[in-house]
């Protein structure tokens, strides 16, 4: 049994590939987003490589100042490109407006996400989305990237093509570690392998970044301080974030001093967070931990913190967590709920 509409994208991306159709893929930009997007990427790169530059063009978004998902400041971006098809990488679920106005610019939209929908669904020409309803496949907890490893399997298996799971894996590995997923069924599987394929990665920046971290894959704790961690950043150059560039990068002496850049970023960002785990946890003893949830709010928080400290709240109380960053008349909110 295969995931509702794997094989359709699959079947439109070789179309694609066939005719020389120009694309937009764009990202959420956490590292399930960003490694998503690389995956993707890689697959049109495998059979033209006129998609590594030509006929490809990639945008990550900015939380901070573009809010979640498919955003306008997109469809400017789509606008310009001119794209036959845009892919939404581990987001678009919920972009309802977004997206239809996309698809009366006569531009496709093919969703990828794993995220819950809502009530209904928003009008993408197709949705890749194990919890929407009507997808029997059995196992719903992949990451993005899990999906996006999932769909280039079956485009390679559909073209005849052979291919290099091993090459995918890595990644996919590293970002169901990083968006916390169920380490079951099929999840435990990509784990296992990717993480059995990370030494022998041929991907340039990941070499340099265990080499420059001193990573000696000894336990999980160390994976996540010396690797998942610095890549889990979504701070941008243009429209793409930096943590894109190393996992793509060709230049060693650039990705060098993109993984410094990141590896100073992560300590600044390691500090902020512990700074905002300590006002919201004060906050919560202020009230005796008699609540039935969390729920706090500062306008000071910025948005790409909210989703750890949440996590972090979460495992401490055993809860449901809202954090919110106070935004003008709206809020951001990241929630994590007890599984």
């Amino acid at each position: 049994m295969k995931i509702k509409n794997l094989s359709k994208v699959a079947k439109r991306i070789l179309e694609i590939i066939t005719n020389k159709e120009k694309i937009v893929i764009y990202g959420d930009a956490d590292l399930d987003g960003i490694s998503s997007v690389v995956i993707l990427k890689q697959v049109f790169e495998s059979f033209d490589s006129d998609y590594r530059k030509k006929l490809c063009r990639v945008y990550f978004s900015d939380r901070e100042n573009e809010g979640y998902g498919a955003t306008q400041s997109l469809i400017r971006f789509c606008s310009r490109s001119k794209p036959t098809t845009l892919f939404l990488l581990d987001c678009g679920i919920s972009s309802f407006k977004e997206i239809e106005t996309l698809e009366k610019m006569k531009i496709q939209v093919i969703i990828v996400d794993h995220h819950k929908p809502l009530d209904k669904l928003p009008k993408a020409s197709i949705i890749i989305d194990p919890k929407q309803k009507g997808d029997k496949y059995p196992f719903k907890e992949l990451s993005a990237a899990g999906l996006a490893y999932k769909l280039a399997k079956e485009t390679f298996r559909i073209a005849k093509q052979n291919w290099q799971p091993e090459s995918y894996l890595e990644l996919a590995a590293l970002a169901t570690l990083a968006d916390q997923m169920p380490r079951i069924e099929d999840n435990q599987k990509i784990i296992r392998d990717g993480l059995l394929a990370l030494p022998y990665t041929k991907r340039l920046g990941l070499k340099i970044l265990m080499k420059m971290t001193d990573f000696r894959n000894e336990d999980e704790n160390e994976l996540f301080q010396k690797v998942i961690a610095p890549l889990n950043s979504s701070e941008r150059v243009g429209h793409l974030t930096k943590s894109y560039l190393v996992l793509t990068g060709k230049r060693q002496a650039k990705v060098r001093l993109l993984i410094k850049d990141l590896l100073k970023k992560n300590l600044e960002k390691k500090e902020l967070i512990n700074k905002i785990f300590s006002e919201a946890n004060s906050r919560v003893d202020a009230k005796h931990n008699n609540e039935p949830l969390i729920f706090e709010a500062d306008s000071s928080w910025p948005v790409i913190s909210l989703g750890v400290v949440a996590s972090r709240l979460l495992q401490e109380y055993k809860k449901p967590v809202f954090l919110f960053k106070i935004v003008g008349k709206e809020s951001v909110c990241s929630a994590r709920l007890p599984k």
